[in-house]
Protein backbone atom coordinates (compact mmCIF):
# COMPACT_ATOMS: atom_id res chain seq x y z
CA UNK A 1 0.00 0.00 0.00
CA UNK A 2 1.51 3.41 -0.88
CA UNK A 3 -0.30 6.91 -0.27
CA UNK A 4 0.44 9.88 -2.14
CA UNK A 5 -0.33 13.49 -3.03
CA UNK A 6 -1.51 13.53 -6.97
CA UNK A 7 -1.97 17.44 -6.87
CA UNK A 8 -3.17 19.31 -3.89
CA UNK A 9 -6.77 17.80 -2.52
CA UNK A 10 -6.68 14.54 -4.39
CA UNK A 11 -4.58 11.71 -3.20
CA UNK A 12 -4.24 8.36 -4.68
CA UNK A 13 -4.29 5.27 -2.26
CA UNK A 14 -2.18 2.17 -4.46
CA UNK A 15 -3.38 -1.47 -3.02
CA UNK A 16 -1.23 -3.39 -5.58
CA UNK A 17 -2.59 -3.02 -9.05
CA UNK A 18 -5.49 -0.73 -8.24
CA UNK A 19 -5.68 2.39 -6.96
CA UNK A 20 -8.73 4.54 -4.63
CA UNK A 21 -8.44 7.97 -4.67
CA UNK A 22 -9.38 10.66 -2.05
CA UNK A 23 -10.68 14.10 -2.70
CA UNK A 24 -10.54 17.25 0.02
CA UNK A 25 -14.36 18.82 -0.14
CA UNK A 26 -15.43 21.29 2.71
CA UNK A 27 -17.55 18.74 4.43
CA UNK A 28 -14.75 16.17 4.85
CA UNK A 29 -13.55 13.84 2.38
CA UNK A 30 -14.48 12.35 -1.11
CA UNK A 31 -13.25 8.98 -1.16
CA UNK A 32 -13.19 6.99 -5.05
CA UNK A 33 -13.39 3.60 -4.94
CA UNK A 34 -12.56 0.92 -2.02
CA UNK A 35 -10.11 -1.39 -3.39
CA UNK A 36 -10.23 -5.50 -2.54
CA UNK A 37 -12.08 -7.15 0.82
CA UNK A 38 -9.94 -5.86 3.48
CA UNK A 39 -8.55 -3.23 1.27
CA UNK A 40 -10.72 -0.60 3.89
CA UNK A 41 -7.25 -1.32 6.33
CA UNK A 42 -4.61 0.22 3.51
CA UNK A 43 -6.97 3.12 2.91
CA UNK A 44 -7.57 4.10 6.74
CA UNK A 45 -3.45 3.33 7.00
CA UNK A 46 -3.13 5.46 4.06
CA UNK A 47 -4.65 8.42 5.16
CA UNK A 48 -3.05 8.39 8.63
CA UNK A 49 -0.16 8.78 6.55
CA UNK A 50 -1.25 11.46 4.90
CA UNK A 51 -2.45 12.95 8.42
CA UNK A 52 -6.08 12.63 8.14
CA UNK A 53 -9.02 9.64 9.41
CA UNK A 54 -11.05 7.05 7.49
CA UNK A 55 -13.67 9.17 9.58
CA UNK A 56 -13.57 11.84 7.96
CA UNK A 57 -15.15 10.39 4.43
CA UNK A 58 -18.57 11.74 4.03
CA UNK A 59 -19.06 10.42 0.57
CA UNK A 60 -17.63 7.18 -1.81
CA UNK A 61 -17.74 7.48 -5.25
CA UNK A 62 -18.72 3.90 -7.28
CA UNK A 63 -17.09 3.60 -10.51
CA UNK A 64 -18.18 0.28 -11.12
CA UNK A 65 -19.70 -2.86 -9.53
CA UNK A 66 -16.09 -5.73 -10.27
CA UNK A 67 -14.29 -6.52 -6.65
CA UNK A 68 -10.94 -4.66 -6.92
CA UNK A 69 -13.25 -1.39 -6.70
CA UNK A 70 -15.66 -2.67 -4.48
CA UNK A 71 -14.46 -5.52 -2.48
CA UNK A 72 -13.64 -3.16 0.35
CA UNK A 73 -17.14 -0.91 0.41
CA UNK A 74 -19.33 -2.62 3.12
CA UNK A 75 -15.79 -2.47 5.59
CA UNK A 76 -15.72 1.02 4.47
CA UNK A 77 -19.27 2.21 5.24
CA UNK A 78 -18.96 0.42 8.26
CA UNK A 79 -16.05 2.89 9.50
CA UNK A 80 -17.25 5.75 7.92
CA UNK A 81 -21.32 5.96 8.06
CA UNK A 82 -20.52 7.32 4.46
CA UNK A 83 -23.17 7.78 2.03
CA UNK A 84 -22.39 5.71 -1.14
CA UNK A 85 -23.12 6.74 -4.55
CA UNK A 86 -23.27 4.34 -8.16
CA UNK A 87 -25.48 4.32 -11.25
CA UNK A 88 -28.32 2.78 -10.82
CA UNK A 89 -27.25 -0.13 -13.38
CA UNK A 90 -23.98 -1.48 -11.12
CA UNK A 91 -26.06 -0.39 -8.20
CA UNK A 92 -28.48 -3.67 -7.96
CA UNK A 93 -24.47 -5.81 -8.04
CA UNK A 94 -23.50 -3.68 -5.59
CA UNK A 95 -25.95 -4.51 -2.94
CA UNK A 96 -26.39 -8.29 -3.79
CA UNK A 97 -29.67 -7.78 -5.92
CA UNK A 98 -28.70 -8.56 -9.42
CA UNK A 99 -25.69 -11.45 -10.26
CA UNK A 100 -22.74 -10.25 -11.76
CA UNK A 101 -22.24 -10.13 -14.95
CA UNK A 102 -18.71 -11.25 -16.98
CA UNK A 103 -18.24 -10.41 -20.60
CA UNK A 104 -19.14 -12.77 -23.56
CA UNK A 105 -15.61 -14.25 -23.94
CA UNK A 106 -15.35 -14.22 -27.52
CA UNK A 107 -12.14 -13.81 -28.93
CA UNK A 108 -9.48 -16.99 -28.68
CA UNK A 109 -7.40 -15.10 -25.37
CA UNK A 110 -10.23 -14.35 -23.78
CA UNK A 111 -11.98 -17.80 -24.17
CA UNK A 112 -8.82 -18.97 -22.68
CA UNK A 113 -8.26 -16.60 -19.88
CA UNK A 114 -11.88 -14.92 -19.41
CA UNK A 115 -13.25 -18.44 -17.28
CA UNK A 116 -9.63 -18.14 -15.22
CA UNK A 117 -10.24 -14.71 -14.43
CA UNK A 118 -13.59 -15.81 -13.19
CA UNK A 119 -12.21 -18.48 -11.12
CA UNK A 120 -9.79 -16.57 -9.51
CA UNK A 121 -12.26 -13.79 -8.71
CA UNK A 122 -14.73 -16.59 -7.02
CA UNK A 123 -11.42 -17.83 -5.13
CA UNK A 124 -11.22 -14.13 -3.43
CA UNK A 125 -14.81 -14.17 -2.60
CA UNK A 126 -17.44 -12.01 -4.02
CA UNK A 127 -17.74 -8.48 -2.48
CA UNK A 128 -19.88 -8.17 0.55
CA UNK A 129 -23.22 -6.40 -0.25
CA UNK A 130 -23.24 -2.33 0.31
CA UNK A 131 -25.78 -0.04 0.85
CA UNK A 132 -26.21 2.83 -2.38
CA UNK A 133 -27.87 5.22 -0.48
CA UNK A 134 -27.68 7.70 -4.06
CA UNK A 135 -28.15 6.18 -7.78
CA UNK A 136 -26.50 9.19 -10.27
CA UNK A 137 -26.49 9.17 -13.78
CA UNK A 138 -25.07 10.83 -17.17
CA UNK A 139 -24.90 14.93 -16.53
CA UNK A 140 -25.54 14.97 -13.08
CA UNK A 141 -23.63 17.53 -10.71
CA UNK A 142 -22.64 16.57 -7.22
CA UNK A 143 -22.49 19.44 -5.17
CA UNK A 144 -19.47 18.76 -3.01
CA UNK A 145 -15.72 19.29 -3.47
CA UNK A 146 -15.93 22.59 -5.71
CA UNK A 147 -18.34 20.08 -7.75
CA UNK A 148 -17.96 16.90 -8.94
CA UNK A 149 -19.57 15.86 -12.78
CA UNK A 150 -20.94 12.34 -13.21
CA UNK A 151 -20.14 10.57 -16.91
CA UNK A 152 -21.87 7.51 -17.60
CA UNK A 153 -18.70 5.43 -19.57
CA UNK A 154 -20.51 2.13 -20.24
CA UNK A 155 -18.50 -0.69 -21.92
CA UNK A 156 -16.25 -1.92 -18.97
CA UNK A 157 -19.53 -2.36 -17.18
CA UNK A 158 -23.17 -1.23 -18.41
CA UNK A 159 -23.27 0.90 -15.08
CA UNK A 160 -19.47 2.02 -15.25
CA UNK A 161 -19.29 6.08 -14.25
CA UNK A 162 -15.96 8.28 -14.61
CA UNK A 163 -16.18 11.81 -12.43
CA UNK A 164 -14.98 15.18 -13.57
CA UNK A 165 -13.84 16.97 -10.61
CA UNK A 166 -14.43 20.19 -11.73
CA UNK A 167 -11.84 22.72 -9.82
CA UNK A 168 -8.54 23.78 -10.64
CA UNK A 169 -8.85 22.85 -14.63
CA UNK A 170 -10.20 19.56 -14.28
CA UNK A 171 -9.43 15.78 -12.98
CA UNK A 172 -10.90 13.16 -14.29
CA UNK A 173 -11.25 10.39 -12.08
CA UNK A 174 -11.51 7.42 -15.02
CA UNK A 175 -11.83 4.20 -13.23
CA UNK A 176 -11.38 1.38 -15.68
CA UNK A 177 -13.40 3.23 -18.54
CA UNK A 178 -9.41 3.39 -19.45
CA UNK A 179 -5.77 2.56 -18.02
CA UNK A 180 -2.76 4.11 -18.46
CA UNK A 181 -0.25 2.04 -18.35
CA UNK A 182 2.44 1.60 -21.67
CA UNK A 183 0.62 4.28 -22.50
CA UNK A 184 -3.01 5.36 -22.71
CA UNK A 185 -5.42 2.91 -23.91
CA UNK A 186 -9.37 2.49 -23.26
CA UNK A 187 -10.16 -1.05 -21.53
CA UNK A 188 -11.62 -2.17 -24.92
CA UNK A 189 -8.34 -2.75 -25.89
CA UNK A 190 -7.22 -6.33 -26.49
CA UNK A 191 -6.38 -7.63 -23.14
CA UNK A 192 -9.86 -5.63 -21.48
CA UNK A 193 -11.62 -8.41 -23.45
CA UNK A 194 -11.50 -10.78 -20.62
CA UNK A 195 -12.84 -8.24 -18.43
CA UNK A 196 -14.90 -5.63 -19.96
CA UNK A 197 -18.97 -6.47 -20.70
CA UNK A 198 -19.28 -4.34 -23.95
CA UNK A 199 -16.29 -3.71 -26.32
CA UNK A 200 -18.08 -1.58 -28.29
CA UNK A 201 -19.82 0.63 -25.59
CA UNK A 202 -16.10 0.96 -24.24
CA UNK A 203 -14.62 2.03 -27.49
CA UNK A 204 -17.29 4.69 -27.59
CA UNK A 205 -17.35 6.18 -24.25
CA UNK A 206 -13.25 6.12 -24.35
CA UNK A 207 -13.71 8.53 -27.65
CA UNK A 208 -16.49 10.64 -25.17
CA UNK A 209 -14.21 11.15 -22.64
CA UNK A 210 -12.05 12.90 -25.13
CA UNK A 211 -14.58 15.43 -25.58
CA UNK A 212 -14.56 16.50 -22.57
CA UNK A 213 -11.89 19.67 -21.54
CA UNK A 214 -9.66 17.92 -18.23
CA UNK A 215 -5.87 18.93 -17.62
CA UNK A 216 -5.58 15.89 -15.24
CA UNK A 217 -6.36 12.40 -14.99
CA UNK A 218 -6.30 9.57 -12.83
CA UNK A 219 -6.76 5.86 -13.02
CA UNK A 220 -7.94 2.91 -11.36
CA UNK A 221 -4.79 1.14 -13.15
CA UNK A 222 -2.10 3.38 -13.95
CA UNK A 223 -0.41 6.11 -13.28
CA UNK A 224 -1.87 9.56 -12.94
CA UNK A 225 -1.59 12.25 -16.08
CA UNK A 226 -0.82 15.53 -14.75
CA UNK A 227 -1.24 18.47 -17.19
CA UNK A 228 -2.62 18.39 -21.35
CA UNK A 229 -4.35 15.25 -20.04
CA UNK A 230 -8.01 15.34 -22.30
CA UNK A 231 -5.74 16.21 -24.97
CA UNK A 232 -3.94 12.89 -24.91
CA UNK A 233 -7.33 11.05 -24.94
CA UNK A 234 -8.28 13.26 -27.94
CA UNK A 235 -5.22 12.18 -29.88
CA UNK A 236 -5.31 8.56 -29.08
CA UNK A 237 -9.01 8.18 -29.86
CA UNK A 238 -8.19 10.01 -32.99
CA UNK A 239 -5.84 7.38 -34.07
CA UNK A 240 -6.84 4.67 -32.97
CA UNK A 241 -10.69 4.22 -32.11
CA UNK A 242 -9.64 4.47 -28.44
CA UNK A 243 -7.26 0.93 -29.05
CA UNK A 244 -3.96 0.60 -28.18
Amino acid sequence: MKATTVVPGVYRIKHGFVSSYVVESDDGLVLVDTGERKDDEDIAEGLRQLGREAAQIRHILVTHHHSDHVGGLAAMVRRTGASVYAHPIDAGVVRGDTPRQWPQWEGIVARVLGPLVARMNARGGEPEPAPVDVEVDEGQRLPFAGGIRVIHTPGHTRGHLSFLLERDGGTLLVGDAAVHLAGIRSSAGRAGEIVTEDMPAAARSFRRLGELDFEKAVFGHGEPILSGASERFRRKAGRGRGRS
